[in-house]
């Protein structure tokens, strides 16, 4: 998903946060495992 496309969704569903990991790709799991789950984390700790 191209990140402009990411930030317009997260701004038409109430609550939703928008973050973007550099380099990425299609496998962020695989490539920014780390840095996916501290945002994800981070998200979660906002949202409690």
């Amino acid at each position: 998903m191209l990140p402009w496309f990411g930030a317009r969704l997260a701004a038409l569903i109430p609550g939703a946060a928008h973050c973007a990991l550099d380099g990425g790709g299609h496998m962020l799991p695989e490539t920014r495992g780390d840095a996916l789950a501290s945002t994800v984390l981070d998200f979660f700790d906002t949202t409690t």
